[in-house]
């Protein structure tokens, strides 16, 4: 699973890389310009994915400690969790025109939290709300980002 893993986070990667390259630069840009840290992401992704084959080959692994027997509920756990992530993911990219940022970030954190802290509900609806709006009136109204609006067209 480990390099499998990370097989798909290299892949990952390099169709990141070649996407940020494509980033169209223009004349009078600051000096850093807008593919720097889109291609300073997927360099970091090709670290991580590095990290993860070698962590899966054995050669990151302790050498004084006895390694316990792998637990096949924990490993079928770890996998359910890994790939809900990743369906929440791209549900929240999917979404986001439709429903607006503010909401599908509501709903990708309040989902996300309700998985790490069950049964709390009206706490990870209270937090999922604050990082939300937080976000959203700080790219927004901060630092001018253009951010879907949909459902809360009314927000500006």
């Amino acid at each position: 699973m480990g390099k499998t893993l990370a097989v798909v986070c290299a892949v990952l990667a390099a169709v990141y890389l070649i996407l940020s390259s494509m980033i169209p630069v223009r004349l009078g840009e600051d000096p850093v310009g807008p593919r720097m840290y889109p291609l300073l992401l997927g360099g970091g992704m090709v670290i991580i994915a590095l990290l993860l084959w070698l962590e899966a080959r054995g050669a990151l692994a302790p050498v004084s400690e006895p390694q316990a027997p792998a637990d096949p509920d924990l490993s079928r756990r770890q996998r359910r969790g890994v790939f809900g992530a990743g369906a929440a993911a791209l549900f929240y990219a999917v979404a986001m025109e439709s429903v607006g940022y503010l909401a599908a970030t509501f709903l990708l954190m309040f989902g996300l939290l309700s998985a790490f802290n069950r049964g709390k509900h009206p706490m990870n609806i209270a937090i999922a709300a604050g990082t939300s709006a937080v976000l959203y009136y700080g790219l927004k109204k901060g630092l001018g980002v253009a951010l879907p609006s949909g459902l809360f067209g009314f927000l500006g």
